[in-house]
This record gives structure tokens, C-alpha cells and sequence, in this order.
């Protein structure tokens, strides 16, 4: 919910983002679309092949099934996980799909889902092999979900946008947008629940800062920067006998 000024002096209150760009509508009806399918699929209940082959397991990952970081992102647990995370994804990503374009934030939100997954695995992989045992990165756990993509969307909000105000839904309290990460952060460390992949949004914000650090605040800056080419010189110098005579 965003606050801004009316016509006639008084304050005007927003819900949500002023447009939803076509890439966002498409990627709620998409993994929309997919969570109608698990429950049809999952009539009978325990664990339909989607979620055996779809969701992102290490051991499967690790033998083979390197699908797994993508489809995971359309798969979803119950109603309320799959309503909180498109909630995040229309609320903040609309306005940073409007900044950066649709293949751009295509490219952001399918690219962060994939490289957090990849990350996950790989930290499990190696508590794994030196024995440490955590109750978060756990081997062979399964882990659905758009969260970790979801979290890189708002962090990349947060930090493009770091002074919007935001306003909590039904309390009377506003904050600066910067404060979305900390929130989050303190959220994830201070109340882990169980079932619940805290590692994944962990990851996810901080994709959002590496992002903007690589890609800039509207995706736009190129990840390998060429040498500039050389000046050609804006004249040819010709020294004649009469002295030198520049073209």
C-alpha cells in the first residue's frame, strides 16, 4: 500500500502497484495454472510425480535430474504458499518489471529462482561431504516453491527503491522500503518454522544485491564491459615542404 498526496490537500491511499505489466500477469497465470494441475493431479493426496520429479531434491539433482532449480519455481505446497508468493511477486515486482522490461525481468526472476536453487544444492553438497549436520540445508530434502525468487524481487524493490514508503495492510505503521531486507532477515533467523525453506529466501536476497551489483538498477548493464574502441584521430596530419597541412 503506497500514500501520496490528493488534489485537494487530503492523503490518497494505493493498494498495490499503479499497472501490472504483461511479464507479471503471465507468471502469476503460469504458476497459477500449475498448482491447479498438482491439486487435480494430487486428487488422491501423498506426493504426485510433479512434486517427485519437479521439486528441487539434492540427491535426485546431483543424478541428474538438473531440471529441478526451474520446475520448482511453479510448484507449490498448499494455497497459502503459493498466494503469498504471488502476492510479493505482483506487489513489488510490477514496478520493477516496469523498469526493467519484460525480458529483462524474465530473465531476473527465472535466472535468480535457478541460481538460488543451484546455490542450495551446492551448500548442501558440501555439508554433506564434511559432515555437518544443520537443521536448515538438509540433504535430500525437497524444496518447492518461488520464494527464493520471489525474495530477489524484493530485495531488488528494496534496494532500487530505498525510500518508497510502505504501508502495512490494515496497522498504521509506515517504513522506508530498505527496511523490507532486515525485516526479512530477522524474520528468517528469529522465527525459523519448521517445513519452512529459510535458506531459499536467505538466498534470494542476497542474489538481489549481487544482481544489482552486476546488472545495474534497470538490468541494462552488460556483464562482460569491452574495451572502448580507439579514437580514430579527427585528422590526418601530411608535412609537405610548405610545412604541415592538417585535413
Amino acid at each position: 500500500m503506497s500514500r501520496s498526496g490528493g488534489q485537494q490537500g487530503g492523503a490518497q491511499f494505493r493498494f498495490g502497484p499503479t499497472a501490472t505489466p504483461q511479464v507479471i500477469k503471465h507468471l502469476l497465470i503460469a504458476t497459477a495454472a500449475v498448482f491447479v494441475l498438482q491439486r487435480v493431479i494430487g486428487i488422491g493426496g501423498g506426493t504426485t510425480f510433479i512434486e517427485e520429479y519437479g521439486a528441487l531434491q539434492s540427491t535426485q539433482f546431483f543424478r541428474g535430474m538438473l531440471w529441478q532449480p526451474l520446475t520448482r519455481l511453479f510448484l507449490h505446497s498448499e494455497f497459502g504458499h503459493l498466494a503469498g508468493n504471488l502476492f510479493i511477486l505482483w506487489m513489488f515486482g510490477s514496478t520493477i518489471a516496469q523498469r526493467w522490461g519484460y525480458k529483462r525481468f524474465l530473465w531476473l526472476y527465472m535466472g535468480s529462482g535457478v541460481a538460488g536453487g543451484l546455490v542450495q544444492v551446492a551448500l548442501e553438497g558440501i555439508l554433506h561431504l564434511t559432515g555437518w549436520d544443520l537443521p536448515f540445508l538438509v540433504w535430500g530434502s525437497r524444496s518447492l516453491g518461488a520464494s527464493g525468487a520471489v525474495y530477489t524481487v524484493m530485495a531488488v524493490f528494496a534496494l532500487t527503491f530505498p525510500k518508497r514508503p510502505i504501508n502495512l495492510l490494515f496497522i498504521p505503521f509506515e517504513f522506508d522500503a530498505i527496511w523490507l531486507i532486515p525485516m526479512a532477515v530477522g524474520l528468517e533467523l528469529g522465527f525459523p518454522s519448521p517445513g519452512v525453506s529459510h535458506e531459499a529466501h536467505l538466498i534470494g536476497l542476497l542474489l538481489g544485491w549481487v544482481i544489482l551489483r552486476l546488472f545495474g538498477d534497470d538490468g541494462s548493464r552488460p556483464l562482460v564491459r569491452r574495451d572502448p574502441k580507439p579514437k580514430r584521430p579527427s585528422h590526418l596530419r601530411v608535412v609537405g615542404d610548405d610545412g604541415p597541412i592538417y585535413h
